[in-house]
């Protein structure tokens, strides 16, 4: 009976093995299924955090785009006038040499000089009612971002590099020069040697 009870329990044994190999089996193709599951898992967060990091960089870019859209087009809108006042500027020279060549004491009883001063008037107060206005520039440092050097002149009366003389306004719209004064800058007088 030994006999039969040892070849019972290595029965059992051989059986519990048998079973134990099956289930280590199926636990191991579990395992492996959890872990190609899990790994699964951590490529789609990996995937949807670049997603998200990607439309995060893309709604910033669009903020971005719309802010300076916007800024373009107020840009647009405030200096929509540019070209036409710049056109505009050698008329109303035009007009301030034609009232500056007549005589001071003709101008009084010169009713056409008198219109052309109106119209001057008028003129000179459009421009600046729409944000163009012109700057001075005589006894002013000179400034190369809004005068332009016609020619230089030596002078002891004043310091070296100030407008002298202005040939032609300077214009600003808003605050952008559109167009640079033309003027004659002081240099110092050359000593002379003896």
């Amino acid at each position: 009976m030994a006999k039969s009870t040892t070849s019972h329990t290595e029965k059992k044994a051989k059986t519990r093995a048998k079973k134990m190999t099956q289930a280590d089996k199926k636990t191991a193709a579990m395992e492996a299924k959890i872990k190609a599951l899990e790994d699964q898992v951590a490529e789609a967060l990996k995937e949807r955090d670049a997603a998200r990091e990607k439309n995060v960089r893309l709604l910033a870019e669009f903020d971005n785009f719309k802010r300076r859209t916007a800024k373009d087009r107020l840009q647009l809108i405030k200096y929509s006038c540019e070209d036409i006042a710049t056109a505009l500027l050698p008329v109303l020279d035009d007009l301030d040499r034609t009232i500056s060549s007549t005589p001071r004491a003709k101008a009084g009883k010169n009713p056409l000089l008198e219109g052309v001063v109106m119209v001057r008037d008028k003129f000179d107060k459009l421009l600046r009612e729409n944000g163009i206005r012109p700057f001075t520039s005589v006894g002013e440092k000179f400034n190369t971002d809004l005068h332009e050097a016609l020619m230089s002149r030596e002078t002891e009366d004043m310091e070296e590099d100030r407008v002298l003389e202005e040939f032609e306004k300077g214009y600003k719209y808003h605050d952008r020069v559109i167009r640079h004064a033309k003027v004659i800058v002081s240099k110092a007088k050359k000593a002379v040697a003896k």
